[in-house]
């Protein structure tokens, strides 16, 4: 097994993987956050689908690499909540809807570069980079076939991470990789059944937040540069306070404030490594 051989100068990996997301967002009556704190909130649950994810890494000079990943998602299942509140801390629901949730897809792109520092056995590689995540969900309901609305996020920006290689035994090994974001989070949506509102830009949100993210991985080296492993990954991503910025068909604009928004995602994939 030599996952850590300083021979090796490049990596490819291609694996498929099972991926469910959570999101959730919530804005107030007004852009001061009152009126009430908590007027819509948005619930998406159990987004899943497949998974394609394609990576690779590659030794530019002595122990600085370079390395990038684009992971693709389908959105075949989940369900969806949209309730509205006349009053504070969640009280006195005035509107609830039920939707589903079965169509959308997500995307993600990382690009970085770090510096291995191992032996024959073991390394830690601490990256920076840049990552760019995105999301389109929706809200349907095969009783009302034309409600198509639509929620298009954004999460973007540099990350600081580290990984680890370890031999176990001959043939077997184990990587883990961890990962700080400190993001820029935008989303535009599509009210489509709403007459009041702009199509198809119906409102926009804006906002900072973080993100983390863990992966585990457990591989097998088959014969020399080929191995397959079996991963599982999660995902934990937040924004601050932001902007609500709601358009109106009549060309008005209207603001308030955007609560938070929040993502958690997991995958359970496996996949196989090509190191020369």
């Amino acid at each position: 097994m030599e996952v850590v051989n300083a021979q090796e100068k490049f990596e490819l990996s291609v694996s498929t993987a099972y991926q469910q997301d959570n999101f959730q967002w919530s804005i107030a009556g007004n852009a001061i956050g009152t009126n009430p704190n908590v007027y819509s909130e948005l619930t998406w649950k159990n987004l899943s689908g497949p998974a394609l994810q394609v990576s690779f890494q590659a030794k530019v000079w002595k122990a600085v690499f370079i390395k990038a990943s684009l992971n693709h998602s389908l959105i075949l299942k989940g369900n969806a909540n949209d309730t509205d509140y006349s009053e504070d801390n969640r009280t006195n629901p005035i509107f609830e809807a039920n939707e589903q949730s079965n169509k959308g897809n997500t995307d993600n792109y990382i690009l970085a570069t770090g510096y291995d520092f191992k032996n024959k056995v073991f390394s830690i590689s601490p990256y920076l980079g840049y990552e760019k995540s995105s999301q389109l969900m929706f809200l349907l309901d095969e009783n009302i076939k034309e409600l198509n609305t639509s929620y298009k996020a954004k999460w973007s920006g540099a990350l600081l991470g580290f990984k680890t290689d370890a031999v176990i035994k001959k043939g077997f090994y184990v990587q883990t990789d961890l990962a700080y974001h400190q993001i820029k989070y935008a989303a535009e949506a599509n009210w489509n059944l709403i007459e009041k509102f702009a199509h198809p830009v119906s409102f926009k949100h804006t906002a900072d937040g973080f993100g983390l993210e863990g992966m585990l991985k457990a591989g097998y080296t088959i014969y020399k540069s080929l191995a397959t492993y079996l991963y599982v990954q999660k995902s934990f991503w937040n924004t601050g306070a932001g902007i609500d910025e709601l358009f109106y068909n009549n060309g008005n604009i209207a603001y308030t404030k955007l609560n938070q928004v929040e993502r958690k995602s997991q995958n359970l994939g496996l996949g196989i490594k090509f190191s020369f």
